[in-house]
């Protein structure tokens, strides 16, 4: 007569592949609502709170307050624009180096300056590659409630 709490894969998704823990998700649309472009001082009335909800305090410098976010702020059009318009999967090969076993792999791709610059990891599904980048809000509907719900926005 105990009671048992059951723990799946905490760190799940709404979609078919799941979010490596180490994976820090930036919700940018909060980032560009907490500063507007040359605010130095962050915009926020210095809560002390990132755009994933945890508090930054410890790891920010007196003279380099949220500059990270003040450079996202700055270029997101950019950003967006790149990812939009330039991004493309490249099929790869990939080799163990203690088995010498070739395996096929993907990488995305984005062209800055006319070069390519490779993001994220060798994934073995090109669909793996593409969904740490995609932009566009996805929903799924909640079986119980029927109720559509935001899982993953930029």
């Amino acid at each position: 007569n105990k009671n048992v709490i059951l723990a799946g894969d905490l760190n799940i998704s709404h979609r078919s592949i799941d979010r490596f823990w180490q994976h820090r998700v930036v919700l940018v649309d909060e980032v560009l609502g907490s500063l507007s472009p040359q605010d130095p001082s962050g915009g926020s009335g210095g809560d002390g709170d990132n755009a994933d909800g945890q508090n930054d305090d410890d790891d920010n410098d007196n003279n380099n307050t949220d500059s990270w976010r003040q450079d996202v702020v700055e270029h997101w059009h950019q950003i967006a624009d790149t990812l939009n318009n330039t991004k493309e999967i490249v099929e790869t090969q990939t080799t163990n180096p203690t088995t010498n076993q070739r395996f096929h792999r993907y990488r995305m791709c984005v062209r800055v300056n006319n070069k390519r610059v490779f993001l994220g990891q060798h994934e073995p599904l090109p669909e793996y590659c593409e969904s740490c980048y995609n932009l566009e809000p996805t929903t799924y509907t909640c079986p119980s409630t029927d109720e559509e719900l935001v899982a993953f926005e930029a």
